[in-house]
């Protein structure tokens, strides 16, 4: 089978919640996901009959025949019929639920199957199946990619290398900015020659315009709402799958025979301005196209880009009076360094003078493993701090999550500030990966819900104060909701 085109077809969070580890796993054996919390007994009832339980192929063209045999896979994967657990809304038994009171962790059992989901998921995989054939690899991944998306689940999905020779992309990227109205894109990364439309809003690609795009690409996108799938489209700091012209191609916005698409944007002034933007191969983008960088890491507009490498880090905002936490990402394998990065806050906290705000900044952290809350509490509370902001945004997803909701609920002065969350307050995590047997693209499911707040049913974490980035603010190297929080009295 020939390679895969390098496109990435989903958000790369491979996060779960506090407690469940990662364990990827060989297509052909049979594990449960490894986990720290007790076990709970599985219902005794078993999973549904269906077509794919007693599957017979169809193809018989090798190429044809390895896509059929992948999807088999990863159909009866997730119907639980070759793994002891699918995904819940497809089996019908027990999955893990944990929850968060006070300081305890609270585990017990629930059952998610949904009858209907299941039935409509196994006709949406037998008709892929059918057409086959008349779809190029990168379509079937997509198609793929649409069906886990009927699942309304982040962490199920299919995943793709972004580092594939030959692939084709626009170089133009974009930052996501949020409003009362909704998402607005604004370039911050384009060709030299286009300079004069660097931090324009763009309105349309081929006359299609950005809502419409966005809506269309959110077909392919697994998530629980609208704030993960435009970070999946359009983000800078995922792969943005509005520049990929096999996706532009698949929701029909242009041709993957085309070697320019037409951008249009609105620029400061007002003035509007279309351009022809190149189709390149990724060598070609990097290689001989000189960009221009306007882009948050080189603007400063987001002190979270400080030190992009580290885990996490903190620094003392002198004139704000104000600790500022900043996590990149979580790792249970830095307990230990982890322990010691708290014992230098609560250092801080106890010898500064004058600091009276704690800011814990999880925006566009993807997640990890494990949130170590307890200790960051104690060293808070045990300085006497009454003002904490948890700072999240779209690009927040699982074990961000998880801390937001951990200090929002175990703290009385916590309080939860940016845009949306790019998950629920209760979602699925704890994911358990494998390969698909012949294409070899990893793919993942969940196996704990995570209810950090029994009885919240919005489709993301909502911010007690709702602050939005200002385009403004952004083209003065201005972090808005940071200077809100230095503002709050």
């Amino acid at each position: 089978m020939k390679k895969m085109l390098a496109v990435l077809l989903a958000v790369l969070l491979l996060a779960g919640c506090a407690g469940p580890a990662e364990e990827t796993t060989h297509p052909t054996e049979t594990t449960v996901p490894e986990t720290t919390l007790p076990e709970t007994e599985p219902s005794t009832q078993e999973s549904e009959p269906s077509l794919f339980a007693d599957y017979e192929y169809r193809h018989t063209d090798e190429r044809d025949r390895n896509w059929e045999e992948d999807i088999v896979y990863l159909t009866k994967t997730l119907l639980g019929e070759n793994v002891t657990k699918g995904h819940p809304y497809l089996q019908d038994k027990d999955f893990t639920i944990y929850t968060l009171r006070g300081m305890d962790q609270v585990v017990s059992s629930g059952n998610f199957y949904d009858s209907t989901l299941r039935d409509e998921f196994i006709a949406a995989m037998d008709q892929l199946i059918d057409a086959i054939p008349d779809l190029t690899d990168t379509q079937i991944v997509f198609e793929m990619q649409a069906n886990l998306a009927m699942l309304k689940d982040l962490h199920t999905s299919v995943y793709q290398s972004l580092e594939y020779q030959g692939s084709l992309i626009i170089p133009v990227f974009y930052e996501v900015l949020w409003n009362e109205n909704g998402p607005e894109l604004y370039v911050t990364q384009l060709p030299e020659k286009y300079e004069e439309c660097l931090l324009g809003r763009l309105m349309s690609i081929n006359g299609v315009d950005v809502p419409t795009i966005l809506n269309d690409i959110g077909a392919y996108t697994p998530a629980e709402n609208e704030y993960a799938a435009v970070w999946a489209a359009a983000s800078w700091f995922s792969t943005s799958l509005i520049s990929y012209p096999e996706m532009l191609a698949q929701i029909g916005v242009m041709e993957l025979t085309d070697s320019t698409v037409e951008l249009t944007f609105e620029l400061e002034d007002g003035t509007v301005t279309t351009i022809q933007a190149p189709v390149l191969t990724i060598e070609e983008a990097y290689a001989s196209v000189k960009r221009v960088y306007g882009d948050l890491y080189r603007r400063g507009a987001y002190i979270y880009t400080n030190y992009l490498t580290d885990n996490y880090w903190y620094d003392v905002l002198e004139e704000d009076h104000l600790l500022y936490i900043r996590f990149n990402r979580f790792d249970k394998e830095e307990d230990c360094t982890y322990r010691e990065f708290v014992r230098q806050i609560d250092e801080v906290l106890r010898n500064a003078e004058g600091i009276t705000k704690v800011a814990v900044d999880v925006r566009i952290n993807g997640g990890g493993w494990g949130i170590y809350a307890d200790t960051l509490i104690d060293a808070i509370e045990n300085a006497g701090i009454e003002q904490v902001y948890v700072l999240i945004d779209s690009g927040s997803y699982s074990a961000s999550i998880n801390l937001a909701t951990y200090l929002r609920v175990n703290m009385e002065c916590a309080r939860i500030v940016g845009t949306p969350g790019g998950q629920p307050a209760n979602f699925w995590g704890g994911v358990q990966g494998f390969y698909l047997p012949n294409s070899g693209l990893y793919f993942q499911r969940p196996s704990t819900f995570c209810n950090n707040i029994p009885g919240d049913e919005n489709d993301a974490l909502m911010p007690d104060i709702i602050i939005y980035q200002t385009i403004e603010d952004y083209r003065n190297g201005i972090d808005t909701v940071l200077e809100a929080v230095k503002n709050f009295e």
